[in-house]
């Protein structure tokens, strides 16, 4: 067992990667932090992505959990489902800081991901 929690480099993500770090050093579970680029350049990691990284490298050292960072180019839903329909994961879902419109349009990415997971 393992716990899976994925980041879009939106700052709303830490909460999210503080409670792995929390659940993971409490259960000793090891973390996989995802980091999803959903550019349309593979080759082009973003700076709010590296941000965030280097801060959640910060909080795992704090916690004592045992991590993993692993990089992953598409969209975050289909993703985050796709991993974690791959082991047996504890995810652990934050806000992906998605446009109000686009809420509107295609509807909150957490039910679709809760639903798929």
């Amino acid at each position: 067992m393992e716990i899976l929690v994925a980041t879009n480099g939106y700052k709303g993500t830490l909460p999210a990667i503080e409670y792995s770090a929390w659940l993971g050093a409490i259960l000793k579970l090891p973390v996989t932090l995802m980091g999803v680029s959903e550019k349309i350049n593979p080759a082009q990691i973003d700076d709010p992505l590296e941000e965030i990284f280097g801060q959640a490298v910060e909080i795992f050292a704090r916690s004592g959990a045992e991590y993993r960072l692993e990089i992953q180019n598409g969209a975050a839903e289909n993703l985050i489902a796709r991993k974690a329909a791959q082991g047996e994961y504890i995810t652990v879902l934050g806000s992906l800081g998605r446009p109000q419109i686009r809420h509107m349009l295609q509807g909150r990415s957490i039910h679709q991901m809760i639903e798929q997971i």
